[in-house]
């Protein structure tokens, strides 16, 4: 006896109705377009702004760096900084004590050298008249 191939055939009554599909699947999800982000700055990673699978533009921030050793550079930098005005201010106050003390100085030797000119100038008029 010889089996013979048989088509299976399936009827079905034509209506209207929505057309629904489904597909399942299993894995990672990976866009198309995946950016690196990369910097020159040395500082450990404090905190990630964002998650896996977030969406984020031009300016959107996503990581905070820990910058706490800018932070106490910044700090000491400052505190030289402040020490070097005090000290230029401290030299400058000097410097002006000085030239006021010279310039006084000069003051009363001019003022006492007018005097022995004036002192002379009558001693000349006194002896030797003009006519």
């Amino acid at each position: 006896m010889q089996q013979e191939d048989s088509a299976y055939v399936r009827t079905v009554v034509l209506s209207k109705g929505a057309l629904e599909e489904t597909v399942s699947a299993t894995g990672t999800v990976e866009s198309n377009e995946v950016s690196t982000v990369t910097t020159s700055l040395t500082y450990s990673v404090k905190s990630v702004e964002v998650q896996v699978g977030d969406e984020v533009a031009a300016g959107d921030i996503i990581c905070m760096l820990d910058t706490s050793e800018l932070t106490t550079r910044l700090q000491k930098a400052q505190e030289t900084l402040q020490e070097s005005i005090d000290q230029a201010y401290e030299q400058a106050e000097k410097n002006y004590s000085q030239a006021s003390e010279t310039y006084q100085s000069c003051e009363e030797a001019t003022n006492s050298a007018k005097d022995a000119l004036d002192t002379a100038k009558k001693t000349v008029q006194l002896r030797y008249p003009l006519q």
